[in-house]
């Protein structure tokens, strides 16, 4: 047995859905009475159908089937234990179908970063180091402001194609609706693979304090003390030249991450100074001059806001390429919070303010009905179906309403107030010059549209998802954490991290054994683990490089 390799396949074509789909069947069949999920007798494990637990706790090794005691054992006809009926054995072909899945299959089965496909710590310092020496690519001088993101734990815990192609694709929109640069830059990929990639932060505004700002941030944030990683910190000037991508998408697209790389200020009034807009000036011109500088849309319902609303658009004074957006929002629909009722004299409870980055991008503020800045909308307000709370979370809740930029609505105040008797020509006048017609409007909205559109394309090409890919990350990354996944995100191999487990605190033990943690948990005890297993410096370590 074992020299067979052609189970399920066609010809010499090994089809390793269907051989995958045989094996894990035999194993549930012939093995799981005493080593499947739950079982009651009294084996050593209970896994034997979870790939990760098995390699993890190295009963298979992937393409060796003689070093998999999984496959050894049965073959030897060790086990199933002598008693079992022979019935209940696995056949010859069974057994050889075993050995073509660990051989050939199970790498398939798992993707990308195992066995020689593993990414480790020492080459990602070494490729960040050989990229940032090339002086073909980067000057000396420009050294300092190097810094790079990178997706390699994400290819070690076996994802990869398109699936890392949305993290990419994030990366790139983020960093670039962080930007105050005046054009889209996209990071450079400095690995075969593309999982670690270089910026340099002046490209998009930022400077290296706001860089020590966003470490400070992070708990996943690691000082290397390789040798490997001397020259990179030196070249740069920090001891945590590199972050790791999903964490900043994550976070840096939400409060308080959000609000310190933009800069935006603790009132809407404050960030309309900084524009040179002033937006009570301008509804007063409009009505007294209908100067198109400003357009409002009101309408009955929307898909975010629980009541009626009113959207507003102004032009930046001094930049033809950029508009700033203010919705009125109201926590009901009686008295003046009645916009059919006071067109011109409503009060609002919140609002959203959408604005253009100098690179075409969007950027976003949500503020109380005083124009103070918040971090989420009240649901009385505002919803957010996305969110488990339902509360629009500034940044990141707007790019997914907004990913195709501005959202058309009809106006339905305009045609209210012409054929109401409750309004005087005044009235009606200052109605009419504030809310454009239909048409006028819509090509107002399909103008800043397709301004984000095109900036948008700069990004790169969109993975074709339901879901917007930043907010799509931000979910994944708060999905249970496995064995392999855990140990990707500490730089070592999952059979590494399985043998040293018993070195971690109490909270990470359910790793083992095909368990997992959630994700609050395991960031809590990260900082700890890379002490406890000696792979860096964080915060949580002891000793003179340790707790700075």
């Amino acid at each position: 047995s074992g020299d067979s390799g052609d189970s399920g396949d066609s010809g010499n074509e090994i089809d390793c859905e269907v051989v995958s789909e045989r094996a894990l069947t035999t194993l549930d069949d012939k093995c799981g009475k005493c080593h499947g999920a739950g079982s009651s007798g009294q084996a050593q494990f209970d896994y034997v159908t979870d790939v990760y637990a098995l390699i993890a706790n190295g009963k298979v090794k992937p393409g060796f089937p003689l070093e998999s005691p999984l496959y050894t054992r049965l073959d030897s006809g060790e086990m199933p234990p002598a008693n079992v009926p022979s019935n209940q054995r696995p056949t010859e072909d069974e057994v050889d179908t075993l050995w073509t899945w660990i051989e050939e299959c199970i790498s398939v089965q798992l993707g990308c970063g195992q066995g020689d496909d593993f990414i480790s710590t020492d080459d990602m310092l070494s490729w960040m180091r050989n990229d940032i020496s090339d002086t073909t690519q980067i000057s000396p001088d420009e050294r300092e402001f190097i810094r790079y993101f990178t997706l390699t734990h994400l290819y070690n815990s076996g994802i990869c194609g398109e699936d890392l192609e949305v993290y990419r694709y994030a990366l790139f929109k983020l960093i670039n609706s962080l930007s105050t640069g005046n054009k889209v830059v996209l990071p450079v990929a400095v690995d075969e693979r593309q999982t670690i990639f270089r910026i340099d932060l002046r490209d998009y505004g930022w400077d290296k304090g706001l860089w020590e700002d966003i470490v400070d941030a992070n708990p996943f944030a690691i000082e290397f003390v390789k040798n490997e990683a001397a020259d990179l910190k030196d070249f740069t000037g920090t001891d945590v030249p590199f972050q790791t991508a999903d964490w900043f998408v994550s976070n840096g697209s939400r409060p308080p991450l959000y609000h310190d790389i933009l800069k935006i200020p603790s009132s809407r009034f404050q960030l309309e100074a900084s524009f040179g807009i002033n937006v009570d000036q301008n509804i007063q011109t409009e009505i007294k001059s209908n100067d198109d500088i400003v357009a409002r849309s009101g309408f009955q319902n929307s898909n975010v806001s629980v009541n009626n609303r009113l959207i507003e658009r102004h032009e930046f004074p001094n930049a033809n390429n950029r508009v700033y957006w203010l919705s009125y929002d109201f926590a009901g629909n009686d008295g003046c919070r009645n916009l059919f009722a006071e067109p011109l004299a409503f009060c609002e409870d919140g609002g959203e303010i959408i604005f253009n980055l100098p690179n075409g991008l969007q950027a976003y503020m949500l503020v109380d009905g005083d124009g103070n800045r918040i971090d989420e909308g009240p649901d009385d307000i505002v919803t957010d179906p996305e969110q488990p709370n339902q509360n629009v979370i500034n940044g990141l809740s707007c790019m997914g309403c907004h990913a195709k930029g501005m959202i058309f609505q009809d106006d339905e105040v305009r045609a209210h107030v012409y054929d109401s008797f409750d309004f005087n020509e005044d009235e009606k006048q200052a109605v009419t010059n504030l809310h454009p017609l239909a048409g006028d409007f819509k090509a107002l909205q399909e103008l800043d549209r397709k301004r984000f559109t095109d900036a948008l394309e700069q990004v790169g090409p969109v993975v074709e998802r339901e879901e917007e890919p930043t907010l799509r990350v931000f979910k994944a990354f708060d999905l249970d954490v496995d064995l392999r996944r855990a140990a990707a995100e500490l730089g070592v191999r999952t059979e590494q991290l399985a043998s040293q487990i018993g070195k971690l605190g109490p909270d990470l033990q359910k790793l083992v054994d095909g368990g997992t943690v959630k994700r609050q948990v395991f960031t809590a005890n990260f900082a700890q683990s890379v002490c406890d297993l000696n792979l860096g410096v964080t915060e949580a370590c002891s000793g003179p490089n340790g707790g700075k």
